[in-house]
């Protein structure tokens, strides 16, 4: 079993919980969003492949070689970790997430 962390970030609209509640947005209805392949409107675009590099430095490598796969989506990035390692992992995500202005969101 895995755990999927949703990276993104929210764009100026969205970019505080009271701009969120009168636009009645959650974090998950942006996961929700991404999940199904879509694009929510919050989302703003950056730079994943930054924000991976960053995360390969404090995690160690991804992809085939480590223990975490980055998938690369329209204004977003999820990464997916076993589930195993998330406990230990997820916050270290955060932090790395939050030095780039990004949002985590991940459902175990």
């Amino acid at each position: 079993m895995t755990v999927n962390a949703v990276i993104w970030r929210w764009t100026e609209a969205y970019d505080t919980s009271s701009k969120r509640y009168r636009l009645h947005t959650k974090s998950g209805d942006v996961h929700d969003a991404i999940m199904a392949g879509e694009t929510h409107v919050g989302q703003a675009e950056f730079d994943p492949h930054v924000f991976t590099s960053d995360l390969t430095q404090e995690l160690g490598p991804g992809e085939l070689e480590g223990e975490w796969v980055a998938e690369y989506y329209d204004r977003a990035v999820v990464i997916n970790i076993p589930n195993a390692v998330a406990m230990e992992r997820l916050p270290r995500i955060h932090r790395v997430a939050k030095r780039h202005s990004l949002n985590v969101y991940a459902v175990l």
